[in-house]
């Protein structure tokens, strides 16, 4: 079943997500690069309150904990 998550992070500027992008290798503006399988959607931006959100929707839990425990996540912390 499709897993649907967000994270929301503070101090994080649209410089910082285009920065990390180009670190893990991929381009939301153009969707090209080694984006992990199984990641069906990605959308990020800065909220009216300054927060960034990341949102994303994975084809299963499994495949989202796994893609994660590579590595590409834990580049980025949700808030607490």
């Amino acid at each position: 079943m499709p897993e649907a998550v967000s994270y929301e992070f503070t101090g994080v500027s649209d410089a910082d997500y285009a920065a990390v992008s180009r670190h893990l290798n991929i381009d939301p503006e153009t969707e090209t690069g080694d984006w992990p399988p199984g990641l069906l959607s990605h959308a990020a931006g800065t909220a009216d309150d300054g927060a960034f959100i990341v949102a994303e929707v994975w084809s299963s839990r499994r495949i989202r904990r796994h893609s994660c425990s590579r590595g590409s996540a834990r580049r980025w912390r949700p808030r607490a």
